[in-house]
């Protein structure tokens, strides 16, 4: 098949679905994303005057999406980035797998897989076979095999990463909420993120903080998203209460404290 490059080429998607105004019913678009405007890394390896594509080139535009304002589905994105995510294994453009014609694409970021249709130029062939990429960048592992199944399983392991991404977002910022929830009930904030060793185990601290009516020092843990607390961390807890525990690292408070502490837990949501 020919060989992808900066001289154009198209890769195409269906159904990208995104929830649309002003209803915000989900709607299935196609979506296009061109070769022209790839960024590519491999310069100086030029297929008919334009630089060679490879499993890290990425597309940070694509467009047929274009109504779907209230973003997509899966991905919470519009008219984002699109990347290969299967390759020739057997040809590396700057130590990386080349991409070509027939080549798996994740769209919109990760709402929906598509397939490049369109050549960039018809003079380069790659004959190699095809495999697709685990997670182009740094951690990446190479998968062998290609088709839907492989797409398939790129798009779910890409969704599952952006939903952790979203996930530690969230929790970070109810985080910064509760610490300022706990500032306006007049506790003293000793410091976030404290690392406590108990006889048991090591664990930490989302907030720490001296409380203003006891002025005993409590743990305070935060669960955004309806989340809830394992039996493990219920049990890092009662170990850290009954035991106590030695704050440590960091974040530690600055001020002297016994060496160990024993610290109840009070969580928040």
């Amino acid at each position: 098949m020919f060989a992808n490059c900066q001289r154009g080429g198209m890769d195409i998607a269906f159904p990208d679905i995104c929830k649309t105004p002003p209803a915000l019913l989900p709607i299935p678009y196609p979506n296009f994303a061109t070769g022209l405007m790839g960024i590519p890394n491999a310069w100086n390896i030029l297929l008919q005057g334009g630089p060679a594509h490879n499993l890290l080139t990425t597309i940070p535009l694509s467009n047929g999406d274009n109504p779907g304002v209230a973003l997509g589905l899966i991905s919470q994105t519009v008219m984002s980035r699109s990347r290969s995510i299967t390759c020739v294994p057997n040809v590396l453009w700057k130590g990386i797998p080349a991409t070509r014609l027939t080549s798996l694409s994740m769209q919109n970021t990760v709402n929906t897989v598509g397939m490049r249709v369109v050549p960039s130029q018809f003079k380069v062939l790659l004959l190699g076979g095809g495999g697709a990429g685990g997670g182009a960048g740094k951690g990446g592992k190479g998968v062998s095999g290609s088709g839907p199944d492989a797409a398939r399983k790129a798009a779910a392991r890409e969704a599952k990463r952006a939903q952790l991404k979203r996930n530690r977002r969230r929790g970070a910022q109810r985080e910064r909420e509760v610490e300022a929830e706990l500032k306006q009930e007049g506790h003293e904030v000793m410091g976030t993120q404290v690392s406590a060793k108990t006889p048991l185990t090591r664990r930490v601290i989302d907030i720490l903080i001296k409380d203003k009516n006891t002025g005993k020092i409590r743990a305070v843990e935060v669960k955004s998203g309806g989340a809830r607390r394992s039996a493990t961390q219920k049990a890092k807890d009662k170990a850290m209460e009954s035991k106590g525990a030695e704050l440590i690292g960091k974040n530690a408070p600055k001020q002297p404290l016994p060496k160990n502490i024993r610290i109840p837990t009070e969580v928040r949501h």
